[in-house]
């Protein structure tokens, strides 16, 4: 929100000449907020100021913010961090930076520091819910409690926001709705802690004490008893904390007392005329001095307290101002500007820092409207103000009553450029020296006439033909007359009584064309501004003599014509120019030093230049009024928009000690003001950050201040804002974002940053403001936030690989090893077996070819060992086939093992006339075993049938296989002898298929007993 509208001075009551005692109470410059600048209803219900200074506006459609520059608006929505409702009744301040809104949707607690709204709603589900929750008014007890009050109901919360207690009304919802009744009329808090409350049925008070309240129809003296229909509860209000103003019903009176009932002070009142309405809406206290009494559809009156050993009296009651306007609240902001709200208009805002320009219209009295003309310059004689116009003569103001008379100098052969008048001087009671276009003339008061001066006395005929463009009265009580058209310069020496004349263009006169702005330092010298130069003269007075001085090449480059002019001490001079600014020239060391633009000077054409009793420079400018601020170096700009009564300023300054009145005028207006009391020290600027969003989400920061986020949240927005209620809409930001390699950044008005697909790190964004003055303020906002890499770039993750692939080295070498060991085992086993099972039979074989070659006569002996070499060799083939088998890496289930296992067993089992029962469940074919395991299986398997065939002597055999719980389970079990399991002598063959099992970490069961058969179980995990 960039423009204001404005309420003109002239709307409100006449700044006259002179001020009378209330005339500084008078608003002259209101400024408006409204819906075309942001607000979401021109209907404000109540106002309030948070800890940020954050000023927050209810309406009947929304909640607002207001910064001094833009409006932030807030609505309902399907969330339980917002707002209940758009209904806004009313606003109340907590400690802690939190505020207490009331809605049509019960009470919301807003928190500064998260910007998060937190709900209360009295839910007793009935019809009177609504009426309950209709939060119609707030206030704040001694105590830091907080009473809201709806239409049915009134809340207690204590200084923690938590209820503590409700006091209910006796209505029904249908009384509500039918009468129309409003339970609460009125809280007042008193000193103590309890409350006074204004009730439908009449004055209660509620003591903290026991938690109750009054049934008396008057608790303090002061009231009147009876109902409601007295009003009584919109003629007492609350002020100064802790005194009442009062007004008293069917008399014309407005009453001070203290809570005793005490009268303190009393004031005749015109405006109690209607004592059956409840015409009178608030009164505000703005601040320990001033109260503001809202009336209802009569505007306002402005209330000045006074205050004697703690007690307040009244000081003055203003009339009635502003009496087309219908207020509901007023406050006054911590800067000092007050704020009134409307009920149709939108806010109103009075800033006493605008307040300061005063303006008056000069009236042309032969058409009785504004003069058209600019105003040239000043002069005063005593308490008469003279100003002159160029176009419409020139104007007395009388500061005493403030009367205005124009004067036109008449039958002067050309009235017309006669009334162009540069400049007016009172010479004695009754006569003036006007400067006009075309020379200069004496004028009567007395008889209105004028004339030309005597043609004696060494004047110059100039001096009755061309522009007079100054009369400077030095120390000495010398007349510089300037004139025009390179005339140059006259001297008037009353004291003589004679004209001294230096032509212009001339040595040994005045070396330029002539003078438009004179200056005398403190040795009486007398520095000169010309026509169209952008050289100084100077005029010593010892000598008598004028001597040209210029300035630097480089800067007469810059200046262009030299303007306005102003003498500080001996040695320094500052000028105006037209093109570039204020100039410093320093005329010991020479050195010019040029402010302009870049340090926030407005508009550079500079005519006049007054240096006030701060040391601040203060400048005529076309484009408004500017204050230097020497000790800084900046500007500050005041035009139409601040309060001052003119488009731009025109004439000369003029400076009235008497008044400490600085006057300049503009356009058909004169205006004044007191410099000393301009540019108020403001308190220091707050920046905050408002808001900030993380891929559109808004985020808060944790309990350290900064936020963390993932590489994926990497779009951050940034809101920031410097709350300035006065000159918001003048602040400027620069930024910066520590993290990336960038200075500060200027973001003109601007208030959001955003930052797209940041990389990860540590960033810190910092943000400060600079004002109107153009100076930076040094309180910076800052936030930090910390967007970590992905996974896949921290430390962490290069650790986990190293480790990963150690790990991955370390499982491939000992899985390495473990195949070379598993590698070795086998050729060992496959070595071992070779050598007990074939090499002992190969073994036989040989010796049995041996004996045999011995016996070759002994032909039953031969075939005895031929037999035997038959029965060695297939031992050694089956032992052959048998190795062969357990390494063939073809048998990958024990499916594929499973034909050659049965096939053994069933062919030696027949052998011994053993019936074979086999039962193979189907999962257990796809089982997948170790050639080592498989192999141990097997032998295991072999082993138990081997023992089964030689020692059962049974008939039947039994084989089952299944899968459980991940565990093969294998049963060989007979109907043979059995043997005794605890006898101590266990035979090989059966500790070699436990050391089997064993080492593989299976289970082996052998059951058996004396002729009940034998059962061997294995349990083999898969693993």
């Amino acid at each position: 929100m960039r423009n204001w509208s404005i309420i003109p001075f002239c709307l409100l009551a006449p700044l006259a000449f002179p001020s009378s005692p209330h005339a500084q109470d008078l608003p002259h410059f209101v400024e408006k907020l409204t819906t075309t600048e942001g607000l979401s209803s021109n209907n404000i219900n109540d106002l309030a100021q948070d800890d940020n200074g954050f000023l927050w506006i209810a309406t009947p459609d929304g909640l607002n913010r207001f910064d001094g520059a833009e409006v932030v608006q807030y609505y309902h929505q399907d969330l339980s961090s917002s707002l209940p409702h758009n209904y806004i009744y009313c606003l109340k301040r907590l400690p802690g930076n939190f505020l207490a809104i009331g809605t049509q949707k019960g009470l919301s607690f807003y928190d500064g520091a998260t910007g998060l709204f937190h709900n209360f709603y009295y839910r007793l589900n009935s019809p009177l819910d609504d009426h309950n929750n209709a939060i119609v008014s707030l206030e704040t007890d001694a105590l830091g409690n907080l009473w809201a009050a709806s239409d049915n109901c009134i809340f207690i919360f204590d200084p923690r926001r938590r209820l503590k207690k409700v006091i209910p009304s006796p209505f029904t919802a249908e009384e509500i709705s039918r009468l129309r009744v409003r339970f609460v009329e009125r809280m007042l808090p008193l000193t103590g802690g309890d409350m006074l409350l204004c009730l439908y049925d009449g004055w209660h008070i509620y003591s903290h004490g026991n938690n109750t309240y009054t049934n008396s129809r008057q608790p303090l003296s002061f009231l009147t008893p009876g109902t409601s229909a007295d009003f009584s509860g919109a003629r007492l209000f609350k002020v100064c904390e802790r005194f009442f103003l009062h007004i008293p019903p069917h008399k014309d009176s407005l009453q001070l007392l203290d809570e005793e009932g005490r009268c303190l002070d009393s004031r005749p009142f015109s405006y109690n005329k209607y004592p059956y309405i409840s015409w009178s809406q608030q009164v505000v206290t703005l601040d320990s001095s001033n109260l503001v009494l809202l009336l209802h559809n009569y505007g306002l009156i402005m209330i000045r307290i006074s205050w004697q050993h703690g007690y307040p009296s009244f000081s003055s009651i203003s009339p009635l101002r502003f009496a087309a306007s219908e207020y509901n609240t007023a406050l006054r902001d911590a800067q000092g500007n007050w704020w009134l709200a409307t009920t149709r208009e939108g806010l109103e805002k009075i800033s006493p820092s605008r307040q300061h320009f005063n303006g008056k219209a000069l009236i042309d009295t032969r058409s009785g409207n504004p003069v058209r003309y600019e105003t040239t310059s000043f002069s005063r004689w005593n308490h008469r103000l003279w100003t002159s116009t160029y176009g419409n003569g020139f104007f007395d103001i009388d500061l005493l009553s403030g009367h205005e008379q124009q004067h036109l100098l008449t039958r002067t052969g050309d009235d017309t450029w006669a009334n162009f008048i540069w400049n007016v001087r009172q010479v004695n009671g009754d006569t003036l020296w006007v400067g006009t276009q075309i020379g200069l003339f004496w004028y009567s008061l007395a008889s209105k006439h004028c004339g030309r001066l005597p043609g004696r006395y060494g004047k110059p005929a100039a001096l009755d033909s061309v522009a007079i463009t100054t009369q400077f009265v030095d120390s000495k009580g010398l007349v510089w007359i300037g004139m025009g058209k390179g005339r140059g310069l006259c001297c008037w020496d009353s004291a003589a009584g004679r004209f001294r004349y230096y032509p212009g263009n001339d040595p040994n006169g005045y070396p330029l064309r002539y003078p438009l702005h004179t200056a005398e330092d403190r040795q009486g010298n007398l520095w000169f501004t010309s026509d169209a130069s952008a050289q100084l003269v100077h005029w010593d007075r010892r000598s008598g003599h004028f001597q040209v001085m210029s300035l630097p090449e480089t800067v007469r480059e810059q200046s262009g014509h030299l303007s306005g002019i102003y003498c500080e001490g001996d040695s320094i001079l500052w000028l105006g120019s037209i093109t570039c600014g204020l100039l410093k020239y320093d005329l010991f060391t020479g050195i010019v030093t040029i402010y302009g633009h870049e340090k926030g000077l407005g508009n550079s054409h500079i005519s006049s230049i007054y240096e006030d009793a701060r040391k601040r420079l203060w400048l005529v400018t076309e484009g408004g009024l500017v204050c230097f601020h020497q000790q800084t170096g900046k500007f500050t700009n005041y035009s139409s928009r601040d309060g001052l009564p003119v488009t731009y300023p025109t004439a000369d300054f003029l400076y009235d000690t008497s008044s400490r009145r600085l006057y300049t005028g503009g356009h058909g207006s004169l205006l004044y003001f007191d410099p000393v009391s301009v540019c108020p020290s403001s308190p220091p600027r707050k920046t905050l950050i408002t808001a900030l969003r993380v891929n559109g989400k808004l985020w808060m920061p944790e309990h350290d201040g900064s936020i963390r986020l993932n590489a994926q949240q990497n779009d951050i927005s940034i809101q920031y804002a410097t709350v300035d209620l006065t000159d918001g809409e003048d602040i400027q930001y620069a930024y910066r974002l520590e993290g990336v390699d960038t200075g500060w950044i200027m973001a003109g008005h601007g208030r959001q940053i955003n930052f797209s697909r940041l990389a990860p790190g540590k960033y810190t964004f910092m943000v400060h403001t600079a004002g109107a003055d153009g100076a930076f303020s040094g309180q910076v906002a800052s936030v930090t936030f910390l967007i970590s890499p992905p996974f896949s770039g921290t430390i962490g993750f290069y650790v986990l690989m190293l480790l990963t692939v150690g790990a991955l080295s370390w499982t491939l070498y000992h899985f390495r090893q473990r195949q070379i060991n598993r590698t070795r085992q086998i050729r060992s086993e496959i070595s071992r077996n070779l050598h007990d099972e074939v090499g002992a039979n190969l073994t036989n074989i040989s010796l049995s070819s041996l004996l045999a070659k011995k016996q070759l006569h002994n032909e039953y002996a031969v075939s005895q060992l031929l037999e035997r070499i038959y029965q060695d060799s297939q031992t050694v083939s089956e032992a052959m086939r048998e190795i062969v088998w357990s390494i063939d890496p073809s048998i990958d289930t024990l499916g594929d093992a499973l034909p050659r296992m049965l096939h053994y067993a069933s062919k030696l089992l027949e052998a011994n006339n053993m019936e074979l029962q086999a039962e193979i469940l189907p999962a257990v074919e796809d089982i997948k075993f170790s050639m080592q395991q498989r192999r141990d299986i097997y032998l295991i398997f072999k082993e138990a049938v081997n023992n089964m065939a030689r020692h059962s002597q049974a008939t039947a055999a039994f084989i089952h296989l299944s899968l459980k719980h991940n565990t093969l389970i294998m049963t060989i079990s007979d109907n043979g002898r059995g043997f005794d399991t605890s006898a101590a002598r266990i035979s090989n063959g059966l500790r070699n298929m436990q050391e089997r099992a064993h080492d593989r970490g299976w289970q082996l069961d052998i059951r058996s007993g004396s002729g009940a058969g034998t059962t061997i179980v294995l349990y083999a995990g898969i693993a």
